[in-house]
């Protein structure tokens, strides 16, 4: 496939904020389950942990495959990729409506991470390689925003809809008519695309030249390294948002259920600040994305050690620990963003990007598998 980008500075912002919502409603469909959990537990159609198993499974699938979506965005028509997600996964969502068996429900939910290999890695590569040049930063900075509305709007799907089973209904409707729409976008602005010339020509062949493969690529700059991090904070990230109410509800008397959400709300409304943390930071004081994703795990360090006194320190302090850390580690998420960034010119920004949400994946798996378990073993400390 030719690289070609827009140079129209209008329609290229519209094309990005029609994506933004788009994948904003991708993720909104991915959190179906964890958002319809209390419901589907209440009315007795399945377990806390049959439940947390089709969740688990899910990213189980979709972890490995995210590398593979990478190197075919890189390869192949984005917009293509993006179109098998959303109508598969909109099929998905409809079965899942219609059919409530369990195993049904969790061969449908593996399959529908199958079908949406491809739709992160492409949004990347349109974002980071196809938008107009100048804005292609402010788009890395603005799409961190869209997963937490669209876990936003899952949670307040489920709080209205008469039923959790219509949480998949509206998803699947909502999926299928993107897939018809987002087509007719594509068709609409492509004439608006041109090549990106020789210069993207030579950094490839530069990349090609310098470096035996793009694994020895990756290897060489501490790409794998970095991933290992990415991968440790994520688990820390989500065990945190997950944890947080059932903790603070078991160490302290008089936490109720639902005061205790209050609480993980506030600390996750605050964790979206880090995002504009981070943009204030880079490149104003810090021009290196690897040193600034450090330093935000390295202020985020002394307040989780404040959390191993959960019980016996006020609670107020845990909740300023607790929102401190999220908005450190959420900061981490633009950095991750800008150094996938960097493989542009080399055209493997999809493939690192791929990667990047194959290590958050498996990080999700992780933190459902184990995070519980420890804290039935050994308590929350």
């Amino acid at each position: 496939m030719n690289n070609v980008h827009f140079e129209n500075k209008t329609i290229s912002h519209h094309f990005f904020w029609f994506i933004w919502v788009m994948y904003s409603i991708v993720y909104m469909t991915k959190s179906c389950f964890s958002a319809a959990m209390a419901s589907i537990v209440f009315e007795g159609v399945m377990t806390k942990s049959q439940t947390g198993l089709i969740i688990s499974v899910f990213y189980l699938v979709y972890a490995p495959l995210q590398i593979y979506g990478g190197m075919l965005a890189d390869k192949y028509d984005p917009e293509k990729l993006i179109l098998i997600g959303l109508g598969g996964s909109g099929i998905a969502n409809l079965i899942i409506y219609l059919n409530h068996n369990f195993y049904v429900m969790l061969i449908v939910w593996a399959l529908n991470a199958v079908v949406q290999f491809a739709v992160w890695p492409s949004i990347f590569k349109i974002l980071s390689s196809q938008l107009e040049k100048s804005y292609r930063k402010s788009a890395a900075f603005y799409i961190t925003f869209s997963s937490s509305a669209g876990v936003l709007l899952a949670y307040f799907a489920a709080a209205v809809l008469p039923g959790w089973e219509y949480n998949f209904l509206m998803s699947g409707l909502l999926l299928i008519l993107l897939c018809i729409v987002f087509y007719f976008v594509c068709k609409k602005t492509d004439r608006y695309m041109v090549d990106d010339g020789t210069d993207n020509k030579a950094s490839v062949e530069i990349q090609q030249h310098c470096y035996k493969s793009t694994f020895d690529m990756f290897l060489k700059c501490g790409f794998f390294i970095l991933i290992i991090s990415m991968f440790l904070r994520f688990v820390a990230d989500q065990a945190l948002k997950t944890y947080l109410p059932t903790m603070l509800m078991e160490s302290y008397e008089g936490v109720s259920p639902s005061i205790a959400n209050v609480f993980n709300m506030f600390a996750v409304a605050i964790s979206m600040l880090g995002t504009l943390i981070a943009k204030f930071i880079y490149p104003r004081f810090i021009k290196n994305e690897a040193l600034s994703f450090s330093l935000m795990l390295l202020i985020a360090l002394p307040f989780t050690f404040a959390l191993t006194f959960v019980g016996r320190l006020d609670i107020k302090l845990m909740i300023i620990s607790a929102s401190v850390i999220a908005c450190a580690i959420t900061a981490t998420n633009l950095f991750k963003q800008y150094y996938c960034m960097q493989f542009t010119k080399y055209g493997k920004n999809a493939t690192a990007a791929g990667i990047v949400n194959c290590a958050d994946s498996f990080g999700i798996v992780v933190q459902s598998y184990c995070v519980g378990r420890i804290a039935d073993g050994f308590g929350w400390n």
